[in-house]
């Protein structure tokens, strides 16, 4: 009877239940997404950000951090910031990794207000039920000299949810 218990091994819940696994798995990537993002390790969490959305394309979430990411850094490269967000050195990491890095060191101020505006305004990553997505956009348009976008995007932010707090702690104070 010995010999019998010491042959099998033991089974684990999440050996048990997959999709347990499945779930703690998920939840462990959005935790690391959320702390780099907090951290301010921006190239770390665009890579992340990017990773997760090709799996969880209408993760809403996602579209929300990327668009905050690429706000950021278009503020950073604008005030010569960028060293607290993204480190200039990446020895021993991976691949992946440099590569994002050196792509966010490369791309210019303009280059990131056209990425932000592109992924922002298109229809899946926009959140019309967001009211921070609306001022993303517009501060984004702003920035990029979209002036007849900049307006629809108050206009609709007004039609949506009114004169709110929203409204009177950014619109107002950004005109």
């Amino acid at each position: 009877m010995i010999a019998q218990l010491t042959e099998q091994e033991p089974v684990t819940e999440a050996e048990a239940n997959p999709a347990l696994l499945d779930s703690a798995i998920q939840l462990a990537e959005f935790v690391d997404l959320e702390t780099a993002t907090e951290a301010r390790r921006y190239d770390y969490a665009m890579l992340l950000a990017l990773e997760l959305k090709n799996r969880y394309s209408r993760n809403r979430y996602l579209a929300t951090t990327i668009s905050k990411i690429l706000v950021d850094l278009y503020d950073a490269k604008n005030e010569n910031r960028m060293r607290e967000y993204v480190p200039f050195y990446v020895s021993g990491h991976g691949d992946e990794l440099r590569m994002m890095n050196t792509f966010l060191h490369n791309i210019s101020k303009e280059e990131t207000g056209e990425i932000a505006f592109n992924f922002l305004n298109n229809q899946t990553n926009f959140n019309p039920d967001d009211p921070e997505h609306y001022l993303m956009l517009w501060k984004i348009c702003d920035v990029t000299k979209r002036e007849t976008v900049k307006a629809r995007v108050k206009e609709r932010f007004k039609t949506r949810f009114g004169k709110t707090k929203y409204y009177f702690q950014y619109f107002d104070k950004m005109i």
